[in-house]
């Protein structure tokens, strides 16, 4: 989403403000689920879900954006590994 947001929406603000609503539910919906799972215990909850759900979004966008550059899988591996490890691990 990130690509078509810096690619069409510099251009267009009918599509920057579909690209921005998209990604805002997509945070919501992650952090539904983010605050779901510390609810039962299943992710850390040294971090508010809200702000989890931005980082891993915002990280997320980059990882998919490096990996493609790239034409590598790394990216994601590293990615899921810290990210695992380091926010949701309770």
């Amino acid at each position: 989403m990130a690509k078509t947001a810096l690619e069409m929406g510099s251009n267009s603000e009918p599509i920057r403000l579909a690209v921005k609503d998209g990604l805002d539910r997509l945070r919501t919906i992650l952090a539904q689920c983010i605050h779901e799972g510390q609810t039962q215990g299943e992710i850390a909850t040294r971090h508010d879900a809200e702000m989890l759900a931005d980082v891993l979004l915002n990280a997320w966008e980059g990882v998919l954006m490096r990996a493609q550059l790239n034409r590598d899988e790394r990216p994601i591996e590293a990615f899921l590994t810290v990210t695992i490890d380091e926010f949701l691990k309770p």
